[in-house]
């Protein structure tokens, strides 16, 4: 049924119950699993003229560090579950480097998880979540931690 499925992931709870998704699909598939971890920066420059992303005070190289940490887990977790699992963190726009990525790498379904927070950006433009759905040409199937929670 699937042989490749794309995984964006940033390491938090609903991203790690997709990440649980992911697994088991590609486990009764045989499928092989992409994490993708993206960077999304607004430039803002500090008094020295160090790059900052905007609003949260964190150099771009930290965030870079902290991708390739979260993708480390899900390979280690991949590894321990025999699961082919390729990755790749980069920086852009989410919801467009993860549709480009799904066609980039022949994925059959993207698997991510689904943000609870509905400030007035969501309200305005959607979620990452929302975005991908409305842009993928390919199924894309949301989860959060409570879904994975109340199948067992």
């Amino acid at each position: 049924m699937f042989k490749t499925i794309l995984l964006p992931t940033d390491g938090s709870p609903n991203a790690r119950a997709a990440t649980e998704m992911a697994f088991d699909l590609a486990k009764a598939t045989d499928a092989s699993v992409f994490v993708s971890y993206i960077v999304e920066f607004l430039p803002a420059y500090g008094r020295a003229g160090a790059p900052w992303i905007l609003g949260q005070g964190v150099k771009r190289e930290e965030m870079i560090a902290r991708g390739e940490s979260v993708v480390e887990a899900v390979t280690r977790l991949a590894d321990e579950r025999g699961i082919e699992c390729k990755t790749k963190v980069t920086s852009g726009v989410p919801q467009q480097l993860i549709v480009e990525q799904a066609k980039r790498v022949d994925a059959d379904v993207i698997v991510m998880g689904k943000t609870d927070r509905r400030g007035v950006s969501e309200r305005l433009w959607g979620s990452t979540a929302d975005r991908v759905v409305m842009r993928a040409t390919v199924p894309v199937l949301l989860v959060s931690e409570a879904d994975l929670a109340s199948t067992g």
